[in-house]
């Protein structure tokens, strides 16, 4: 017996313009995507428009399995083979889909970054230490990772030491002074200041065929620092159009590239105005900048005081992001700032550990297996907290910005992955131990805002927008599971 699966990518977007360059990709791409089955045969056609790629593959119990890759606005995948094997199917699925993003993502070509601020030491794009990844930990989502884990620590030590009241001052004693000094932590953590005299960041972006850009990058190897340089030199001295041929003549000179000026595009942020005018917004002192150089896309705001907080900006976010998309994830930092979310994690998580040791060491009420039981859903619902507070985050940023449609694209350039691949309820999102909700769910709801609908209480507003999506997929599960069981029965 034939069988046949077809899949519509709904979450991935093609231009007509992109349709042959992403079969090309896809064609080019083939023995990746699917290293550990046999390849036959492979060849490209195009059916009423549309350019497709067919390939014949051998998986390893011996079954031939037909792939049909179709370019379409929302890009096509039909299978066939002689037996359902589900397994094979899926592996197969989510093979394509991610060779499908990462095209959409790099619009099949790589591009080469260099960014810099005047006055600031030139280095090149790094890795994260493992201290800058603990220390990113601890102040990350407010600081909720830390004030859980620190919760966790906590209660194994609520059930070795026997005094209460040393259990009862561990909290103030290890979590107050880091969340007094996070600010500091991101002071350790960052690479460049921006201040209100080096207020400018540079991004000149290179980009070169996908099938060059690895023999690009091994030329370009040791000398990227020397380049970076010397583009820093030329930057603050000419104008971009002079700058190109400059750049121009650089690569063809020193490295022997050869790249056309269409493909050079230079940026100059006044990074330092667009963060001041955001915080103006929310009434708030503007935070001290730092930049963080590293490819990984993120912005985080830590300190316990307005006056004395500090915005730390990863380059993996300036180069991914148009400047309002900027302004408008900036404006969510903002919030996160203008209502003490740090504080106010730190005071529920404090409020909860004393009141499990209350309840635990002094009224002795409950069993170990209850202990437990109470702990994890202690935790999971600070996780959700964390989750109301993001959505009410977003919905302040883009109600005071008018900025709804950027942080939802932000949201889509950041997360691209995470959107293509959450086509499956969200229930578990939900109740996952991490600190931001479903980006899905997050972006819908953006593109819906209207701020005439939201009361003053914007936490009240969040908290009944997520319960009403938790309720709802809830429903779609069970409603799905019902009808499964009743076309089992059928069957």
């Amino acid at each position: 017996m034939k069988y046949t699966y077809r899949h519509e990518f709904k979450k991935i977007r093609l231009y007509v313009e992109d349709w042959f360059n992403y079969i090309t990709f896809m064609e080019n791409s083939i023995r990746n995507i699917f290293s550990e089955y046999l390849l036959i045969e492979s060849k490209v056609g195009i059916m009423e428009n549309n350019p497709y790629l067919l390939i014949t593959l051998i998986e390893e119990n011996g079954y031939t399995i037909k792939c049909k890759i179709i370019a379409n606005i929302f890009p096509v995948l039909e299978i066939s083979c002689d037996e359902y094997i589900f397994s094979v199917i899926e592996r197969i699925l989510k093979k394509v889909e991610e060779a499908t993003i990462y095209y959409v993502k790099i619009k099949g070509s790589g591009t080469i970054y260099f960014v810099f601020t005047p006055r600031q030491q030139i280095s090149l794009t790094r890795r994260r230490s493992f201290i800058q990844k603990i220390l990113e930990k601890i102040v990350w989502g407010n600081m909720i990772f830390f004030f859980t884990f620190s919760l966790i620590v906590f209660y194994l030590l609520s059930i070795v030491v026997g005094s209460l009241y040393a259990l009862i001052l561990t909290i103030p004693l290890i979590n107050l002074p880091i969340m007094i000094f996070s600010d500091k932590i991101l002071d350790i953590i960052g690479d460049w200041d921006i201040t209100k005299y080096y207020r400018s960041i540079y991004i000149i972006s290179l980009k070169f065929p996908l099938k060059d850009y690895i023999s690009i990058l091994r030329k370009i190897g040791s000398q990227k620092k020397n380049i970076k340089k010397m583009l820093y030199i030329n930057a603050l001295s000419f104008s971009d159009n002079y700058l190109k041929q400059k750049i121009k003549n650089l690569f063809k000179d020193r490295i022997g590239i050869e790249i056309n000026e269409e493909n050079i595009t230079i940026r100059k942020i006044d990074l330092y105005s667009l963060v001041d005018s955001v915080f103006l917004r929310f009434r708030l002192p503007t935070p001290r900048i730092k930049i963080l150089n590293v490819k990984y896309p993120n912005v985080m705001i830590s300190g316990l005081m307005l006056n004395k907080s500090t915005l730390l900006i990863t380059t993996g976010i300036l180069v991914n992001l148009e400047e309002e998309e900027l302004r408008a994830v900036i404006g969510h930092e903002a919030s996160h700032a203008k209502n003490h979310d740090q504080l106010f994690f730190f005071s529920i998580s404090s409020i909860e550990y004393l009141v499990r040791i209350y309840i635990i060491n002094v009224l002795n009420i409950l069993s170990p297996i209850s202990e437990v039981i109470y702990l994890l859903l202690s935790l999971t619902t600070l996780f959700l907290i964390a989750k109301i507070i993001e959505i009410r985050a977003d919905i302040e940023a883009s109600i005071l910005l008018n900025k709804s449609i950027e942080l939802a694209s932000a949201l889509k350039k950041i997360g691209v992955n995470h959107v293509v691949k959450k086509r499956k309820n969200r229930v578990l999102s939900w109740i996952l131990w991490k600190t931001h909700p479903p980006i899905t769910f997050r972006i819908e709801n953006l593109l819906s805002v209207n701020s005439n609908q939201y009361n003053k209480n914007l936490f009240l507003t969040a908290t009944y927008m997520c319960i009403k999506d938790i309720e709802k997929n809830i429903m779609s599960m069970w409603k799905n599971a019902f009808f499964n069981t009743l076309s089992v029965r059928n069957i």
